[in-house]
């Protein structure tokens, strides 16, 4: 028989400082927040939470004004707590003229250079495979955005980079680097 979980609120800050956020989901995928938002505290949630998590007989339900439509339907407790993690960092950015791609990005010299693709086209194992010749990994999977002084100025949402398996056996830099 399926088990639905009730939703508890906790409060998540991305660092000593900044405003927490309230995610309502069940304990289930809070547990696995961790794994995504590396770094982030957790405390008691407040009201109204910025994301909501709500599991049914099909899987879960992630609710949030930063997600396209709102809303978005997850197959599992780590999916749902990915999307959950991406949303709440989203939301600790979010704002007038800031805009958030689906995007990596590394650091140059010269600056960021972003790398889009669709889901599954990439992104994270060439910005990864960057990261292990030496170049500063800054973001993976989401970015945030805005326009300051003429410029374009990119914001570190503090999520976890994800590395799918397997490693491309073209990348052998990249399974060691994964591995240390």
């Amino acid at each position: 028989p399926l088990t639905i979980e009730t939703p508890v609120a906790a409060g998540f800050s991305p660092g000593p400082g900044l405003p927490t956020l309230t995610l309502s989901a069940p304990a289930k995928v809070l547990d696995l927040l961790a794994l995504h938002c590396h770094g982030w505290e957790r405390g008691p949630g407040g009201e109204p939470a910025a994301v909501r998590c709500i599991e049914d007989a099909e899987g879960f339900v992630i609710e949030a004004a930063v997600l396209p439509l709102g809303r978005y339907r997850a197959q599992s407790a780590f999916e749902a707590a990915d999307v959950a993690a991406s949303a709440l960092a989203a939301s600790s950015v979010g704002g007038a003229g800031v805009i958030l791609p689906h995007a990596a990005a590394v650091q140059s010299p010269a600056g960021l250079v972003l790398l889009f693709a669709d889901t599954m086209g990439g992104k994270s194992t060439l910005a990864l495979t960057l990261a292990a010749a030496g170049w500063r990994l800054f973001g993976d999977d989401r970015l945030a955005l805005r326009r300051a002084e003429g410029r374009s100025v990119g914001t570190a949402l503090g999520l976890a980079a994800k590395l799918r398996l397997p490693v491309p056996a073209s990348a052998s830099a990249l399974a060691e680097f994964a591995n240390r």
